[in-house]
């Protein structure tokens, strides 16, 4: 029994070795983001007891004590959560946080909206909206949106990652179509085409931690009610018209299935003229700043706040 419990030990080790290297060769990250390059997502991990076994776990999480004014409130029945570096009045910006839809914020955005809030010297509205189908999400994102331009003179922008890249964008869209014009968008690794026939969505099925048939499973969540007649709202890539949006910061890295439609939508918005900025970070991977404690994660947040606050002042 013993000679076959090493064995069985000593190929798990050589498995798992192998595992190892074949994924530092295929996807070269940076030594400090290796660990978690190791995971991709499978899709079941978007199913309903997964998603809620996770996110009661989430709830449980501590957050970090932050050098910034930080409170909760509640705007049109929408709970929020208010970040700002003084108490004077700034140019508002609306957050939306990744997950798929479905996965409520993870304790990092505690910092990373505190240092947001710092380094722009904008108050950030970090929307904790419902992770449900649409149209649910993107309904909590206008009423916040609603309130905020009721009760600020101020200019008002909006920034999301991932799935909330994609709640931002069609805001922005809403926004323009229903004239409340933003003043910038900030979308970070967005989720934005569910056609996904980007050459990056054929050919990443395992990245780090997100992945085409991740994705997939995602869309078929999101939009199991439909999309009401207005699919743009629901993938901001079925827009025909990018006239008159905001000016915009958009981010993809190298190793993510969404990297080409990201690159795309950057082009669509320069060709409509809009004032756009797109980086492409290289040797990165989609969620890797869920490691905020390490130095590239804080240096390319800071590039992401420096930017936002280029925008946001230039009225």
């Amino acid at each position: 029994m013993k000679k076959k419990l090493l064995f069985l030990l000593g190929a798990v080790s050589v498995l798992g070795a192998y595992y190892y290297q074949e994924r530092r060769k295929k996807f070269d990250v940076p030594s400090a983001y290796r660990p978690l390059s190791m995971v991709t997502t499978p899709p079941w991990a978007l199913e309903k007891p997964v998603v809620k076994a996770a996110n009661e776990l989430l709830s449980r999480l501590p957050r970090k004590d932050v050098d910034a004014f930080v409170s909760e409130e509640t705007l049109n029945g929408v709970p929020v959560t208010i970040y700002s570096a003084t108490n004077e009045e700034a140019p508002v910006v609306l957050y939306f946080h990744g997950g798929a839809f479905v996965y409520e914020a993870g304790p990092h955005y505690h910092e990373m909206m505190a240092d947001y809030a710092n380094a722009s010297g904008c108050t950030i509205v970090f929307v904790h909206y419902r992770p449900e189908a649409y149209p649910a999400p993107l309904a909590d994102a206008i009423q916040v949106l609603k309130a905020v331009y009721e009760t600020t003179g101020k200019p008002v922008g909006v920034a999301g990652d991932s799935a909330g890249g994609c709640l931002a964008a069609a805001l922005s869209l809403w926004a323009r179509d229903h004239g409340m014009p933003l003043q910038a968008q900030m979308l970070i690794y967005p989720v934005l085409d569910r056609e996904m026939t980007s050459v990056s969505m054929q050919e990443y099925t395992d990245t780090p931690l997100w992945n085409a048939r991740a994705n997939r499973a995602m869309w078929e969540n999101y939009t199991q009610n439909g999309d009401f007649g207005y699919p743009q709202y629901v993938s901001p890539m079925r827009e025909t018209d990018f006239s008159g949006l905001p000016s915009t910061y958009i981010e993809a890295q190298q190793f993510d299935c969404l990297r080409d439609e990201d690159l795309e939508y950057g082009r669509r918005l320069f060709e409509a003229g809009v004032p756009v900025r797109t980086y492409l970070n290289k040797g990165l991977f989609h969620g890797f700043d869920v490691l905020y404690s390490q130095d590239k994660t804080r240096e390319i947040v800071l590039r992401r706040a420096r930017r936002l606050k280029e925008m946001m002042e230039n009225v």
